[in-house]
Formats: C-alpha cells, sequence, structure tokens
C-alpha cells in the first residue's frame, strides 16, 4: 500500500460519510474534514491500532503533514499542529455538529 492510496479524496469522503452516519453527525465537505481524514489513515497506517485511550498519541512524520496540506490546503494557512494528548477527550476534530432528534 503506498501513501496516494490513503490520501486519495474519493476515499477520504466515503470514509468521512460514514463516520458521520455511525455518529450521527453532519457536516459539508471541507479540506480540513478531508486533512483529518488523511491524518486519520496514516496514523492508522504507520502505528496501527493503538490509540490515545490507552495513553499512546504520537505525531506523524512531517514530510507526510506537509504532504496533507499541500493536497488538501487552509484557504487561511491555519493549521493546528499536533496538540499532545492531555488524556481527556474534549470535543471533535471532525468539525461536525451532531444531528438533532
Amino acid at each position: 500500500m503506498n501513501v496516494e492510496s490513503l490520501i486519495k479524496p474519493e476515499v477520504l469522503r466515503v470514509q468521512q460519510l460514514v463516520m458521520w452516519d455511525c455518529i450521527g453527525a453532519s457536516s459539508e465537505m471541507t479540506n480540513k474534514n478531508l486533512r483529518f481524514g488523511c491524518y486519520r489513515n496514516l496514523y492508522f497506517w504507520i502505528y496501527g491500532k493503538r490509540t490515545a485511550k490507552k495513553g499512546f498519541r504520537q505525531p506523524l512524520p512531517a514530510c507526510l503533514v506537509g504532504l496533507v496540506k499541500s493536497r488538501y490546503p487552509d484557504p487561511d494557512n491555519a493549521y493546528s499542529g499536533f496538540i499532545p494528548s492531555s488524556g481527556k477527550r474534549k470535543g471533535s476534530a471532525l468539525g461536525t455538529e451532531r444531528k438533532k432528534k
């Protein structure tokens, strides 16, 4: 498997729509959402199933972060960068809103 197959826009859109459906959220597809999907795919490709829930959180290599930013840029060049885990999960990086039932 190569990096390109993990960051294809078609793959990311389908994954994002499935995730939103599973968590009952909705949002418009933006480059921010696509970057999040890329980072998630690359994280699991590199590190496997280790997650922040178990105290494992690592930044992605700068070369991959740069590739993702160049592929799905922010129009204002505003990026949060890697935020180390505080052990508490606040909100969501998905940029979504919960659907009202």
